[in-house]
């Protein structure tokens, strides 16, 4: 195999997808046994799975470089193309579903892919279309924020660099980047408000074009999120802000304490009055070297994978103008390769943070796709993955950083996750009524009910008021919004998994690599409903047990502190 970046990528066309979809259809119809029509939906999904590796492949290159015009055109291509395969793929599951055979076909995709087999539906020539506008918008979206500057001291920098600062000791440089930000999106208020509106009008369009009522309804369904709906959601919601809000507030404390303040200001997110951890080497190769050195402590195989991530160049933390921001991590299926990405890279603490989340879901990944290619993952499972990875490196942290920022760091990525739990249901609240309430969004609606959540919440320090931060407009700088809707809540679900292994590994470490492990291996089975079934951890909807957590929570902070 090559370095990723030499991988040439495929010519493709709506027609020549649309044309091989006729004779998947018509192949279809002749399948007489299961036998048949599992090797018929294996072929259909090897060549999807061809697709989307380059697909992920060319948006991994874009990211890197988003003025390169290359990697632009061939992206564009792609892009363009894959409603045409979306649409194609729907329309064989609609004639897949009919089969009697069709239960057969758990034992190639698992529960999880029959599942949504049977909830897919076909896509129509105007829902294609709607769906390639937002895919238009969403890339335009990618291109102004990713390649967005501001003056820094005199400087012209990408926004990104920015974010470095606001763990800065100094408290007026900290102030002074929150609020470069804030001018930032402030000055695109009025653009990024009316394609938030857009989009939002347009993913309601598109789900009532598939016969939904609203996108709300249809993410479910998209998401794969099995046993549970809105009502359930919403009970999470309340009960995190019942059982979590007095460690929250103790935090809030805490920082005031450690600050040497009677009030805390939106820029004051740090924990000690010194600054946060510095990292022990400024080079973010050294850090992922370490990291992969550090890997063969949990597993040899999980070592190897990563070695082959990084010989083959799939893994880009590297600091650099022109990246997209944001950080992710997807897999290239056809080359059985995971391929990590962050535009988040700046020489901080918060490196090791995204390094470490990332590689949770490339293992999770390799595990997975190694033994069962074709089992499909829910979406409200796969972040445990990537969460418990963060906590789990916490005794090798000496690795990335040295003396009192060991505990430092343990103590800020801790409580990160706490954080997440309040601030994802936020973000989840709000585009439930955001999409419930399409003809009511204005600028002055979506600030008004955010503000209400943070209040509900309490999630805002309200001491020193501004334009942004205290007017409810924080979720102008939520690329999630704008990309992956209804997605972030996904976060704070497996957040509360992902403690509880972090619990369990306190006792023994590789109970933690076998949790690990078991629930990758069995991801095509495994929902947000079921996790106590391949673990001994309660599912986040078992909300009787969320104050026993609190109290695990509670504790290991208490440790932590200095």
């Amino acid at each position: 195999m090559q370095n990723i970046k030499n991988i040439e990528i495929p010519k493709v066309t709506k027609e020549a997808i649309e044309a091989d979809f006729t004779q998947f259809e018509k192949e279809l119809k002749a399948v007489a046994s299961e036998k048949e029509l599992i090797e018929l939906y294996q072929k259909v999904l090897d060549y999807n799975d061809v697709f989307l590796s380059h697909y992920s492949i060319t948006y991994f290159k874009y990211n890197g470089d988003l003025k390169n015009e290359a990697y632009d055109k061939i992206y564009t291509v792609y892009l363009d193309c894959y409603p045409t395969l979306k649409s194609g793929l729907l329309k064989i599951q609609s004639i897949v579903k009919k089969s009697p055979f069709l239960d057969a076909l758990a034992s190639l995709i698992g529960n999880n892919g029959l599942e949504e087999l049977k909830r897919s539906r076909e896509m129509s020539k105007e829902a294609q279309e709607i769906f390639e506008q937002i895919s238009k918008i969403e890339k335009d979206y990618d291109s102004k924020i990713g390649t967005a500057e501001v003056i820094w001291e005199g400087k012209t920098v990408s926004l990104s660099a920015i974010y470095s600062y606001f763990n800065d000791a100094n408290r007026e440089t900290r102030k002074k980047a929150f609020d470069t930000i804030a001018f930032y999106f402030l000055k695109e208020e009025t653009y990024l408000t009316a394609i938030l509106i857009q989009l939002i009008k347009l993913r309601n369009a598109f789900a009532r074009k598939l016969g939904y009522n609203n996108y709300l309804e249809y993410s479910f369904d998209h998401y794969c999120r099995i046993g549970y709906g809105s009502k359930e959601i919403d009970g999470f919601r309340n009960q995190v802000s019942k059982d979590f809000l007095g460690i929250y507030l103790k935090i809030k404390e805490f920082r005031k304490k450690n600050l040497k303040l009677d009030h805390l200001s939106y820029y004051d997110n740090i924990n000690f009055i010194d600054g946060e951890a510095e990292l022990k080497h400024k080079d973010i190769q050294k850090n992922i070297d370490e990291f992969i050195e550090m890997s063969g402590h949990f597993s040899k195989i999980w070592q190897d994978t990563l070695n082959k991530m990084s010989k083959y160049g799939a893994i880009d933390y590297e600091i650099r103008d022109n990246k997209k921001y944001g950080g992710y991590c997807t897999y290239a299926i056809s080359y059985n390769l995971p391929i990590i990405y962050s535009g988040l890279t700046v020489n901080t603490l918060n490196d090791i943070r995204v390094l470490s989340h990332e590689i949770g879901h490339a293992l999770q990944m390799s595990i997975t796709n190694s033994l069962t290619k074709y089992h499909e993952a829910c979406l409200d499972t796969v972040e445990i993955f990537s969460h418990s990875m963060e906590m789990a490196i916490y005794p090798y942290l000496n690795l990335f950083f040295e003396g009192e920022g060991v505990k430092k760091y343990q103590l800020k990525n801790f409580i990160g996750h706490l954080n997440m739990l309040f601030d994802c249901s936020i973000d989840d609240e709000l585009q439930e009524i955001l999409y419930l309430n399409e003809d009511k969004l204005s600028s002055e609606f979506i600030c008004n009910t955010y503000k209400k959540l943070e209040d509900k919440f309490q999630f805002i320090n309200n001491h020193e008021p501004d334009l942004f931060y205290t007017k409810g407009k924080s979720w102008l700088n939520n690329g999630h919004l704008f990309k992956y809707p209804f997605y972030m809540i996904d976060y704070a679900l497996a957040v509360i998994v992902a403690i509880q292994l972090y619990q369990q590994s306190l006792s023994d470490p590789q109970t933690y690599v076998q949790n690990f492990e078991t629930l990758a291996k069995n991801i095509g089975n495994l929902s947000q409903k079921n996790i106590s079934e391949y673990s001994s951890c309660f599912s986040a909807f078992e909300f009787d047990k969320f104050k026993e957590l609190a109290q695990f929570i509670d504790s290991r902070l208490e440790e932590m502190k200095m």
